[in-house]
């Protein structure tokens, strides 16, 4: 594993199905993934603990995201497996 000068080296976690989920630099800046039932990523934590929030229809599709500023994007499809519109308010 690479280490910086200091011998400071990254940390990793994974979740009890063998997917990371957690990393820390040699800061030790957390960065993190939290997954639904179906193992979508419903939440991200960024290194400076600013959180983004996924929303995801009944076909597991992405259909919206909430940055950590409240901003939000949101996907409409006219098939299950093609964007339709991107909204940005």
């Amino acid at each position: 594993m690479a280490r910086d000068p200091k011998g400071n080296a990254p940390a990793y976690h994974f979740d009890g199905e063998a997917r990371q989920s957690k990393a820390a630099d040699v800061l030790r800046h957390e960065q993190s993934r939290e997954r639904n039932a179906n193992a979508t990523f419903k939440a991200t934590t960024d290194g400076l603990n600013s959180t983004s929030k996924n929303t995801y229809d009944p076909l597991n599709n992405l259909i919206d995201t909430e940055l950590p500023t409240g901003a939000k994007n949101t996907i409409g499809y006219t098939a299950a497996t093609h964007p339709r519109t991107r909204r940005r308010p």
